[in-house]
């Protein structure tokens, strides 16, 4: 690997150690934590759309796109491990590389920087809309129990007043029995405030996005344990109650499982800080496959019985496990999936985006906490009732999602693996190196050109999934004025 130093690294990159004392975790994370941050980072809420996935498509295109994907999205992830592996010096991931350092290593710094920003917006955009969620789920919860239970200030329109929130306020046929009632509606899409709930997700939230990687494991382990609890009654319930329906087995349009599949599985962003701190013991193979095979049968479950159980499913499910259509045990649970699923999952991109920040060299640590979770915590409040910004936020995430996740990992790895490969062919002819072994060892020979062509797929898929996603929707704010 000497050999490949002065081509990898190039003349200007930077040191990756030392440009700052931010505090980092230590190599701590073991095989069972690994396995908990991953699956939580696949299988949060975005399984809770498989239901209706699955009656609109069909079982055969849902099944058969989960397992592609399953298979694409695992070997972009180990690729991806196996070209930081390719970093000289770092075959046992033991120099600190974050998702962007990886690109100024291979391909330079303005790809680096562009990278940085998708990145930082990807998950920004993520976390914004998490929030959100998880304040309307404390609001819901309140208000559903206990009448009149949780308030708001509102700041926009003046003047400045407190308001309560029950489900009465509601109107529509079917806003309450189909629980679309978001909370606090009632005061315009225009209004502007801070409610009960947003306050508690900010107190119970923004702590763990101040803490390390490492730190924020035991809380990640409740939330796997939590995880597979909360569906497990979900399923129980969707069990219990079903309707009978008939699920068929190729649905119209069946294309549509593609674009839902691709964007749930898109976790590579988290590949290199859990690299960075897991275990040397830990086997990256073992825990991606695990953790992919282990969350697509999470989603065929729910998304089958799901399906099976109501008729007329919504794009999220979890807006009927919290309607009055189901029992106050299972609202319990969804208010509980809201908060250790959902809510969980904000600290970790906070996280995230600080290491990326502070080892890319962009600012110390104290503005990376800044950025990484004052901004989201602190504007977040804003899109409350903001539901066309709340849309225009999913579709960035996609768009960026798509680019940071699968298109940019395929094209780092290419590029290493070009150089790699260039040099080690002539030197002895040889097959190209692979630390990680993210195939078996009889296809490397054809490393590249698998690579390519699961680019190729991905550059039909990528698009296609966002014209797809832009369809339904239009389809359902057609189906909300009717």
């Amino acid at each position: 690997m000497d050999r490949l130093q002065p081509l990898l690294l190039g003349a200007d990159a930077p040191p990756m150690e030392g440009r700052s004392p931010a505090r980092f975790g230590g190599k701590s994370i073991g095989f069972v934590a690994s396995i908990a941050l991953t699956v939580n980072n696949i299988s949060g809420a975005g399984m809770l759309s498989f239901p209706q996935m699955f009656q609109r498509a069909g079982l055969l295109p849902s099944l058969a796109a989960l397992a592609l994907v399953c298979v694409l999205s695992t070997l972009f992830a180990t690729m991806l491990s196996d070209t930081i592996a390719r970093v000289p010096g770092n075959t046992g991931f033991s120099r600190r590389i974050e998702f962007s350092d990886l690109f100024h290593r291979f391909i330079g710094p303005r790809t680096a920087l562009l990278t940085q920003a998708v990145f930082y917006l990807n998950l920004l955009s993520q976390n914004l809309a998490a929030i959100v969620a998880c304040a309307q789920m404390f609001d819901s919860f309140a208000g559903s129990f206990y009448p009149g239970a949780t308030y708001a200030v509102r700041v926009s329109p003046s003047p400045v007043s407190l308001v309560s929130w029950e489900p009465s306020a509601c109107k529509g046929p079917h806003s309450v029995s189909m629980g679309r009632c978001v909370p606090f509606a009632d005061e315009g899409d225009g209004a502007m405030l801070v409610s009960a709930g947003y306050v508690a997700t900010t107190l119970v939230l923004a702590p763990l996005g101040l803490m390390t990687l490492e730190e924020n494991m035991a809380q990640q382990k409740v939330s796997f344990v939590a995880l597979f609890t909360l569906t497990a009654q979900f399923l129980f319930t969707f069990a219990t109650s079903s309707s009978g329906h008939d699920v068929p087995w190729v649905g119209e349009p069946w294309i549509d499982a593609v674009g839902v599949v691709i964007f749930n599985f898109a976790f590579c962003v988290t590949v290199p800080s859990w690299l960075n701190e897991k275990a040397p013991s830990v086997s990256v193979n073992r825990v991606f496959w695990t953790a992919t095979v282990t969350s697509t049968l999470l989603y065929a479950a729910v998304g089958y019985l799901g399906a099976r159980a109501f008729a007329d499913a919504p794009e999220n499910m979890l807006s009927m496990l919290l309607s009055p259509r189901v029992g106050l045990p299972t609202r319990l649970c969804a208010t509980l999936f809201g908060v250790l699923i959902v809510g969980l999952g904000v600290p970790i991109f906070c996280v995230m985006m600080r290491y990326n920040l502070v080892n890319g060299g962009l600012c110390g640590e104290p503005w990376a906490h800044v950025w990484s979770s004052a901004v989201p915590f602190g504007t977040a409040w804003m899109l409350y009732q903001g539901n066309v910004m709340l849309k225009l936020l999913a579709y960035s995430g996609i768009v960026l999602n798509g680019f940071i996740d699968f298109l940019m990992p395929g094209l780092v790895t290419l590029v290493s693996l070009g150089a790699a490969h260039r040099i080690l062919q002539a030197a002895a002819g040889e097959a190209p190196h692979a630390p990680v072994q993210p195939l078996p060892a009889r296809l490397l020979p054809h490393y590249r050109n698998i690579i390519l062509g699961m680019d190729a797929c991905l550059a039909v898929l990528l698009p296609l999934g966002f014209w797809l996603q832009l369809q339904s929707d239009r389809a359902a704010d057609a189906d909300g004025l009717t």
